[in-house]
Protein backbone atom coordinates (compact mmCIF):
# COMPACT_ATOMS: atom_id res chain seq x y z
CA UNK A 1 0.00 0.00 0.00
CA UNK A 2 3.26 2.27 0.86
CA UNK A 3 4.12 1.46 -2.54
CA UNK A 4 1.30 2.67 -4.31
CA UNK A 5 0.42 5.55 -2.09
CA UNK A 6 4.27 6.66 -3.39
CA UNK A 7 3.80 5.86 -7.11
CA UNK A 8 0.51 8.04 -7.03
CA UNK A 9 2.68 11.21 -6.36
CA UNK A 10 3.76 12.73 -9.40
CA UNK A 11 7.38 13.71 -9.71
CA UNK A 12 6.22 17.87 -9.69
CA UNK A 13 4.87 17.03 -6.55
CA UNK A 14 7.54 15.09 -5.15
CA UNK A 15 10.30 17.96 -5.77
CA UNK A 16 7.99 20.19 -4.06
CA UNK A 17 7.48 18.12 -1.16
CA UNK A 18 11.36 17.60 -1.31
CA UNK A 19 11.90 21.40 -0.98
CA UNK A 20 9.75 21.68 1.27
CA UNK A 21 11.70 19.29 3.83
CA UNK A 22 14.64 20.63 2.98
CA UNK A 23 13.57 24.55 3.97
CA UNK A 24 11.98 22.84 6.66
CA UNK A 25 15.33 21.40 8.00
CA UNK A 26 17.24 24.58 6.98
CA UNK A 27 14.91 26.57 9.38
CA UNK A 28 15.55 24.17 12.20
CA UNK A 29 19.41 24.43 11.97
CA UNK A 30 19.21 27.74 11.75
CA UNK A 31 17.00 27.98 14.73
CA UNK A 32 19.42 25.63 16.54
CA UNK A 33 22.60 27.99 16.00
CA UNK A 34 20.74 30.76 17.14
CA UNK A 35 19.47 29.17 19.67
CA UNK A 36 22.79 27.67 20.93
CA UNK A 37 24.12 31.34 20.23
CA UNK A 38 21.65 32.40 22.83
CA UNK A 39 22.30 30.01 25.30
CA UNK A 40 25.67 30.79 25.43
CA UNK A 41 25.81 34.44 26.02
CA UNK A 42 23.01 33.36 28.70
CA UNK A 43 25.73 30.96 30.03
CA UNK A 44 28.29 33.86 30.00
CA UNK A 45 26.30 36.63 31.75
CA UNK A 46 25.67 33.88 34.45
CA UNK A 47 29.07 33.22 35.14
CA UNK A 48 30.34 37.23 34.79
CA UNK A 49 27.48 37.68 37.07
CA UNK A 50 28.08 34.60 39.46
CA UNK A 51 31.76 35.08 40.08
CA UNK A 52 30.42 38.79 41.32
CA UNK A 53 28.57 37.61 43.99
CA UNK A 54 31.40 34.64 45.03
CA UNK A 55 34.10 37.58 45.42
CA UNK A 56 31.68 39.53 46.97
CA UNK A 57 31.02 36.22 49.71
CA UNK A 58 34.59 35.99 49.75
CA UNK A 59 36.01 39.18 50.43
CA UNK A 60 32.81 39.34 53.53
CA UNK A 61 34.61 36.03 54.86
CA UNK A 62 37.82 37.42 54.68
CA UNK A 63 39.63 35.41 52.69
CA UNK A 64 43.45 36.47 50.88
CA UNK A 65 43.84 37.34 47.76
CA UNK A 66 44.60 34.01 46.57
CA UNK A 67 41.57 32.71 49.08
CA UNK A 68 39.32 34.67 46.72
CA UNK A 69 40.79 33.79 43.38
CA UNK A 70 40.18 30.71 43.87
CA UNK A 71 36.73 30.37 44.91
CA UNK A 72 35.95 32.50 41.78
CA UNK A 73 36.56 29.28 40.30
CA UNK A 74 33.04 28.28 38.28
CA UNK A 75 33.06 25.08 37.01
CA UNK A 76 34.66 22.01 35.46
CA UNK A 77 34.46 21.90 31.93
CA UNK A 78 33.97 18.59 30.27
CA UNK A 79 35.74 16.57 28.02
CA UNK A 80 32.79 16.44 25.63
CA UNK A 81 33.43 20.58 25.52
CA UNK A 82 37.35 20.42 24.01
CA UNK A 83 37.59 20.92 20.46
CA UNK A 84 37.72 17.54 18.79
CA UNK A 85 41.62 17.87 17.98
CA UNK A 86 42.09 17.43 21.37
CA UNK A 87 39.57 14.53 22.04
CA UNK A 88 40.85 12.42 19.52
CA UNK A 89 44.13 12.27 21.11
CA UNK A 90 44.49 8.05 21.87
CA UNK A 91 43.06 7.08 25.72
CA UNK A 92 47.01 5.89 25.83
CA UNK A 93 48.70 8.39 24.64
CA UNK A 94 52.22 8.80 26.27
CA UNK A 95 53.84 12.07 26.61
CA UNK A 96 56.28 11.09 28.38
CA UNK A 97 57.78 8.65 25.93
CA UNK A 98 60.39 9.27 23.43
CA UNK A 99 59.77 10.45 19.94
CA UNK A 100 56.49 12.11 20.76
CA UNK A 101 57.80 15.30 19.17
CA UNK A 102 59.46 15.67 15.98
CA UNK A 103 62.78 17.19 15.44
CA UNK A 104 61.77 20.98 14.95
CA UNK A 105 59.66 20.76 17.79
CA UNK A 106 62.29 19.31 20.36
CA UNK A 107 64.55 22.30 19.07
CA UNK A 108 61.89 24.92 19.51
CA UNK A 109 61.66 23.67 23.28
CA UNK A 110 65.22 23.37 23.77
CA UNK A 111 66.35 26.72 22.25
CA UNK A 112 64.25 28.29 25.29
CA UNK A 113 66.33 27.30 27.38
CA UNK A 114 68.34 30.17 29.08
CA UNK A 115 66.55 32.93 27.01
CA UNK A 116 64.05 35.58 28.91
CA UNK A 117 62.24 35.69 25.52
CA UNK A 118 61.98 33.13 22.51
CA UNK A 119 60.75 33.82 19.51
CA UNK A 120 59.60 31.36 16.70
CA UNK A 121 58.70 32.11 13.12
CA UNK A 122 57.21 29.34 11.92
CA UNK A 123 55.19 27.73 8.46
CA UNK A 124 51.62 26.78 9.17
CA UNK A 125 50.15 23.50 10.96
CA UNK A 126 53.57 22.83 11.81
CA UNK A 127 52.60 21.46 16.03
CA UNK A 128 54.94 24.62 17.61
CA UNK A 129 51.51 24.75 20.07
CA UNK A 130 51.50 21.00 20.77
CA UNK A 131 55.26 20.85 21.91
CA UNK A 132 54.96 24.40 23.73
CA UNK A 133 51.61 22.98 25.96
CA UNK A 134 54.06 19.58 26.63
CA UNK A 135 56.96 22.29 27.93
CA UNK A 136 54.94 24.34 30.01
CA UNK A 137 53.05 21.65 31.09
CA UNK A 138 56.51 19.86 32.87
CA UNK A 139 57.36 24.14 34.36
CA UNK A 140 54.10 24.05 36.28
CA UNK A 141 54.31 20.72 37.55
CA UNK A 142 57.56 20.99 38.46
CA UNK A 143 58.77 22.91 42.24
CA UNK A 144 59.87 26.02 42.03
CA UNK A 145 63.63 25.22 42.70
CA UNK A 146 63.18 23.22 39.69
CA UNK A 147 62.19 25.51 37.45
CA UNK A 148 58.85 25.69 37.80
CA UNK A 149 55.93 28.40 37.83
CA UNK A 150 52.74 29.83 36.35
CA UNK A 151 52.10 29.52 32.56
CA UNK A 152 50.00 31.99 31.43
CA UNK A 153 49.23 30.96 27.47
CA UNK A 154 47.15 34.04 25.03
CA UNK A 155 45.73 33.42 21.99
CA UNK A 156 43.14 35.45 19.15
CA UNK A 157 40.04 33.13 20.04
CA UNK A 158 38.64 30.94 22.63
CA UNK A 159 38.94 27.98 20.29
CA UNK A 160 42.70 28.44 20.70
CA UNK A 161 42.33 28.81 24.37
CA UNK A 162 40.21 25.59 24.53
CA UNK A 163 42.50 23.85 22.50
CA UNK A 164 46.01 24.20 24.67
CA UNK A 165 44.58 23.96 27.77
CA UNK A 166 43.11 20.79 26.67
CA UNK A 167 46.69 19.51 25.40
CA UNK A 168 47.80 20.66 28.85
CA UNK A 169 45.39 18.44 30.79
CA UNK A 170 45.63 15.59 28.69
CA UNK A 171 49.35 15.78 29.13
CA UNK A 172 48.95 16.25 33.12
CA UNK A 173 47.69 13.04 34.65
CA UNK A 174 50.81 11.24 33.34
CA UNK A 175 53.19 14.51 33.40
CA UNK A 176 52.09 15.49 37.09
CA UNK A 177 51.49 11.83 38.21
CA UNK A 178 48.40 12.35 38.82
CA UNK A 179 48.44 15.57 41.12
CA UNK A 180 46.82 18.32 38.92
CA UNK A 181 43.18 19.74 38.46
CA UNK A 182 40.55 19.29 35.73
CA UNK A 183 40.38 22.19 33.67
CA UNK A 184 38.36 24.86 35.58
CA UNK A 185 36.49 27.48 33.71
CA UNK A 186 36.78 31.57 35.74
CA UNK A 187 36.75 34.87 34.91
CA UNK A 188 40.18 36.89 34.57
CA UNK A 189 40.07 40.69 35.31
CA UNK A 190 42.13 42.92 32.70
CA UNK A 191 42.73 46.26 33.91
CA UNK A 192 42.50 48.77 31.12
CA UNK A 193 44.62 51.87 30.56
CA UNK A 194 41.38 54.35 31.45
CA UNK A 195 41.18 52.62 34.74
CA UNK A 196 38.66 50.10 33.95
CA UNK A 197 38.21 46.24 33.62
CA UNK A 198 37.52 43.90 31.40
CA UNK A 199 36.14 40.49 32.34
CA UNK A 200 38.11 37.59 30.05
CA UNK A 201 36.46 34.15 29.84
CA UNK A 202 39.47 32.02 30.97
CA UNK A 203 40.58 28.10 31.73
CA UNK A 204 43.17 26.69 34.02
CA UNK A 205 44.74 23.99 34.93
CA UNK A 206 46.02 23.66 38.88
CA UNK A 207 49.04 21.20 40.00
CA UNK A 208 50.49 20.01 42.88
CA UNK A 209 53.29 22.33 42.80
CA UNK A 210 51.47 25.29 43.70
CA UNK A 211 51.69 26.65 40.25
CA UNK A 212 48.74 26.46 37.20
CA UNK A 213 48.64 27.33 33.32
CA UNK A 214 46.01 29.40 32.67
CA UNK A 215 44.68 29.90 28.56
CA UNK A 216 42.69 33.41 28.37
CA UNK A 217 40.11 33.41 25.94
CA UNK A 218 41.33 36.73 24.48
CA UNK A 219 44.21 38.78 24.61
CA UNK A 220 44.36 40.87 27.79
CA UNK A 221 45.49 45.00 27.40
CA UNK A 222 47.43 44.77 30.17
CA UNK A 223 50.02 42.15 31.77
CA UNK A 224 52.09 43.78 34.08
CA UNK A 225 50.55 41.74 37.28
CA UNK A 226 51.08 38.65 35.36
CA UNK A 227 53.98 36.28 37.10
CA UNK A 228 55.27 33.18 35.21
CA UNK A 229 55.97 32.03 31.81
CA UNK A 230 53.86 34.33 29.19
CA UNK A 231 53.15 32.33 25.88
CA UNK A 232 51.56 34.41 22.75
CA UNK A 233 50.40 32.24 20.08
CA UNK A 234 50.20 33.49 16.60
CA UNK A 235 51.48 36.80 17.39
CA UNK A 236 51.22 38.51 14.07
CA UNK A 237 47.44 38.92 15.05
CA UNK A 238 48.03 40.83 18.01
CA UNK A 239 47.53 44.43 17.20
CA UNK A 240 50.74 45.42 18.97
CA UNK A 241 53.68 42.88 19.84
CA UNK A 242 55.59 45.94 20.87
CA UNK A 243 53.39 46.85 23.48
CA UNK A 244 52.82 43.55 24.71
CA UNK A 245 56.47 43.08 25.05
CA UNK A 246 56.62 46.37 26.62
CA UNK A 247 54.29 45.59 29.38
CA UNK A 248 55.79 42.28 30.07
CA UNK A 249 59.42 43.77 31.35
CA UNK A 250 58.14 43.94 35.41
CA UNK A 251 57.68 40.38 34.73
CA UNK A 252 61.15 39.56 33.44
CA UNK A 253 62.68 41.24 36.49
CA UNK A 254 60.92 39.05 38.32
CA UNK A 255 62.15 35.85 36.78
CA UNK A 256 59.33 35.55 34.32
CA UNK A 257 60.12 34.43 30.57
CA UNK A 258 57.91 35.34 27.46
CA UNK A 259 57.65 32.42 24.57
CA UNK A 260 56.40 34.06 21.05
CA UNK A 261 55.63 31.99 17.57
CA UNK A 262 53.47 32.90 14.62
CA UNK A 263 52.92 32.42 11.17
CA UNK A 264 53.87 35.71 9.21
CA UNK A 265 51.34 38.50 8.34
CA UNK A 266 53.79 40.84 6.08
CA UNK A 267 56.98 42.63 6.17
CA UNK A 268 55.01 45.06 7.73
CA UNK A 269 53.45 43.62 10.48
CA UNK A 270 54.95 44.23 13.77
CA UNK A 271 56.12 40.56 14.66
CA UNK A 272 58.55 40.75 11.38
CA UNK A 273 59.67 43.71 13.21
CA UNK A 274 60.09 41.29 16.32
CA UNK A 275 62.16 39.24 14.96
CA UNK A 276 64.64 41.40 12.99
CA UNK A 277 64.90 43.41 16.55
CA UNK A 278 65.80 40.11 18.51
CA UNK A 279 68.36 38.59 15.75
CA UNK A 280 70.04 42.60 15.38
CA UNK A 281 70.64 41.72 19.38
CA UNK A 282 68.01 44.56 20.23
CA UNK A 283 66.74 42.90 22.92
CA UNK A 284 69.83 41.68 24.60
CA UNK A 285 71.58 38.13 24.94
CA UNK A 286 68.79 36.65 26.62
CA UNK A 287 66.52 37.05 23.38
CA UNK A 288 66.46 34.31 20.44
CA UNK A 289 64.75 33.29 17.20
CA UNK A 290 64.34 30.21 15.27
CA UNK A 291 62.83 29.72 11.82
CA UNK A 292 60.79 26.51 11.38
CA UNK A 293 59.21 26.13 7.80
CA UNK A 294 56.81 23.84 6.38
CA UNK A 295 59.27 21.58 4.34
CA UNK A 296 61.22 21.22 8.13
CA UNK A 297 58.61 19.94 9.28
CA UNK A 298 57.57 17.51 6.07
CA UNK A 299 61.68 16.45 6.24
CA UNK A 300 61.10 15.61 10.26
CA UNK A 301 57.85 13.93 9.43
CA UNK A 302 55.24 15.60 9.21
CA UNK A 303 53.66 13.39 6.46
CA UNK A 304 54.12 10.68 8.55
CA UNK A 305 52.38 12.09 11.59
CA UNK A 306 49.27 13.56 9.19
CA UNK A 307 49.04 9.64 7.90
CA UNK A 308 48.88 7.81 11.29
CA UNK A 309 46.45 10.63 12.82
CA UNK A 310 43.81 9.55 9.83
CA UNK A 311 44.59 5.96 10.28
CA UNK A 312 46.01 5.98 6.52
CA UNK A 313 49.50 3.72 5.43
CA UNK A 314 52.21 6.37 4.64
CA UNK A 315 53.49 5.79 1.11
CA UNK A 316 55.85 8.11 -0.91
CA UNK A 317 53.64 8.53 -3.56
CA UNK A 318 51.02 9.53 -1.06
CA UNK A 319 53.53 12.17 -0.03
CA UNK A 320 54.35 13.07 -3.48
CA UNK A 321 50.93 13.98 -3.40
CA UNK A 322 50.14 15.21 -0.64
CA UNK A 323 52.92 17.57 -0.64
CA UNK A 324 52.12 18.77 -4.48
CA UNK A 325 48.32 19.27 -3.22
CA UNK A 326 49.47 21.69 -0.27
CA UNK A 327 51.21 24.03 -2.32
CA UNK A 328 49.39 24.24 -5.24
CA UNK A 329 46.23 25.09 -2.91
CA UNK A 330 47.65 28.72 -3.33
CA UNK A 331 47.46 29.16 -6.86
CA UNK A 332 49.05 31.97 -8.45
CA UNK A 333 49.44 33.56 -5.13
CA UNK A 334 53.43 32.41 -4.71
CA UNK A 335 53.95 35.25 -2.31
CA UNK A 336 51.22 34.16 0.10
CA UNK A 337 52.51 30.21 -0.49
CA UNK A 338 56.05 31.60 0.43
CA UNK A 339 54.84 33.64 3.47
CA UNK A 340 52.73 30.65 5.20
CA UNK A 341 54.89 28.02 3.82
CA UNK A 342 58.74 28.97 3.61
CA UNK A 343 58.73 31.64 6.52
CA UNK A 344 59.38 34.37 4.28
CA UNK A 345 57.12 37.30 4.64
CA UNK A 346 55.07 39.40 1.90
CA UNK A 347 55.18 42.67 1.38
CA UNK A 348 51.66 42.86 1.27
CA UNK A 349 48.99 41.87 4.28
CA UNK A 350 46.73 39.64 5.65
CA UNK A 351 45.91 35.94 4.65
CA UNK A 352 45.33 34.85 0.41
CA UNK A 353 43.56 31.99 0.90
CA UNK A 354 40.86 30.77 3.65
CA UNK A 355 42.82 29.34 6.04
CA UNK A 356 40.44 26.19 6.45
CA UNK A 357 41.82 24.93 2.63
CA UNK A 358 45.26 24.34 4.46
CA UNK A 359 43.76 23.33 7.78
CA UNK A 360 41.67 20.53 6.43
CA UNK A 361 45.11 19.42 4.62
CA UNK A 362 47.44 19.77 6.87
CA UNK A 363 45.30 19.03 10.96
CA UNK A 364 47.63 20.34 13.96
CA UNK A 365 50.18 17.63 14.74
CA UNK A 366 50.03 15.62 17.11
CA UNK A 367 51.02 11.85 17.93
Amino acid sequence: AADQDDESISPADRIALYSKAAKAIAELTRSSIVREKWAGEIRQKALVDAASRVEEAARAKGLDAEGVEFWRNKRVLDWEELPESVRSISANFDPSKAGVLMAHQSEWIRMQEGLDIAVCEKGRRTGITFAQALSDTITAASAKDAGGDNVWYMADTKEKGLEFIGYVAKFAPIIAQGQASRIEQHIFQDQQPDGTSRQIQAFRVRFASGFRITALSSRPENIHGLQGVVDLDEAALHKDVAKVLESATALLIWGGRIRVWSTHRGKKNPFNQLVQDVQAGRYGKKAGVIRISFDDAVSNGLYERVCAMRGKAATAEGKKEWYTAIRSAYGPRKAAMREELDVIPRDGDGSAIPSVWIDRAMPEVRP
